[in-house]
């Protein structure tokens, strides 16, 4: 494993080594072709403590070779819903007119804007607004020559790994190899992810393997995934993000609401505080307990002066305001100095040839 420290800027944002878990609220398509719904995501997820917010930039008929190939998904009533993926898709485009204007609404809302970018055109239009990085969703992984027209771009870039055997990865990253701007996600392309297909622990494999900050890009319903996967060293965290599960739409169902997505940012945010810096010395809020906790050295009888320590004259008690008991070989064989009364704290200063404390 590559244990040296990595940060990436995104942005305002130091993220990675030490930094705190960067939050990304996955707007996506729930924007539902209405740019006021878009609008209305970033005012919330802003309120919900996002750091940044996510679209999708794509054409329909730049991706999809089968205008007619069906798609079904499940509303939150879990109604079955089925229609063509180009009918589907070509509903949630997001304009390229409309970049500019949520990055100037997200600004406003103190949150960073940025997108997925499916072909050169898109990376192209995120550059030259200069968002904080370009995402390439798990899909776009294996499209080389899109991965080689990022890969020359001057922006950071987070690169997801669902579906990815390891080989797929190695390449893609082998297109990198001249950046250190880039962070991996771990990801499940499931919608949604059950529990026990997550496999939160190839967060740490992917860091391990090839030497990148990663990340988690969460498809799982409720929060908990995204707070494991801080632990397990996500420097940045994004989930589907919706102001209404009730929406039409392939992705609202199983989004987060404003309130899961609050209570998963407050979650991290904790889980934070509490995983520290990982330093091995005690913490200081420890220190009083060094003494208060801890047993000296007191005497076990009463001790004359000139009187020699023995093992049978040393007991250990609360608090520790003298020797500590691994110092006891300190004081076996040589005489008292002064009178010592049951219980009385020994120092080095107590006895014959020691040195004041």
């Amino acid at each position: 494993m590559n244990d040296r420290t990595m940060t990436l800027r995104l942005g305002e944002h130091l993220v990675g080594d030490g930094q705190p878990c960067w939050i990304v609220a996955e707007i996506g398509i729930n924007h539902n072709g209405e740019l006021d719904l878009a609008k209305e995501n970033i005012r919330a997820a802003a309120s919900a403590g996002a750091n940044a917010v996510k679209f999708q930039s794509f054409s329909a008929e730049e991706f999809l070779a089968d205008p007619e190939l069906k798609h079904s998904y499940r509303d939150a009533g879990n109604v079955l819903i089925e229609e063509t993926q180009y009918a589907m898709f070509k509903r949630l485009e997001l304009p390229a007119a409309w970049h500019a204007e949520l990055q100037r609404h997200a600004r406003e809302q103190n949150v960073g804007f940025f997108s997925s970018a499916a072909d050169a055109g898109a990376a192209d239009l995120l550059c030259s607004l200069g968002v904080p990085a370009i995402k390439l969703a798990s899909e776009y992984l294996i499209n080389i020559e899109l991965l080689k027209h990022v890969a020359r771009q001057p922006l950071p870039v987070i690169l997801s790994a669902g579906m990815a055997s390891p080989e797929e990865i190695a390449a893609a990253l082998a297109l990198f190899a001249h950046r250190r701007d880039l962070a991996l996600l771990h990801c499940v392309s499931v919608y949604p992810t059950p529990a026990e297909s997550l496999n939160l622990r190839r967060i740490q494999s992917l860091r391990r393997e090839y030497g990148v900050l990663t990340g988690y890009s969460d498809h799982s319903v409720g929060i908990e995934a995204a707070a494991a996967a801080v632990c397990l060293g996500a420097c940045m965290v994004e989930k589907h993000f919706t102001i209404d599960k009730r929406l039409p739409g392939p992705d609202h169902a199983f989004s987060a609401s404003p309130d899961e997505f609050g209570a998963m940012v407050a979650r991290i945010r904790l889980v934070e505080r509490m995983l520290g810096d990982g330093d091995l010395n005690f913490a200081d809020i420890e220190r009083p307990g060094r003494t208060s906790f801890r047993r000296g050295i007191v005497a076990a009888a009463f001790i004359a002066a000139g009187q020699r320590i023995a093992p049978d004259l040393l007991a250990y008690k609360r608090p520790c305001v003298g020797l500590k008991p691994i110092d006891r070989e300190l004081l076996l064989g040589r005489r008292a100095r002064r009178d010592l009364a049951p219980n009385t704290p020994i120092t080095l200063a107590d006895v014959e040839g020691g040195e004041p404390c």
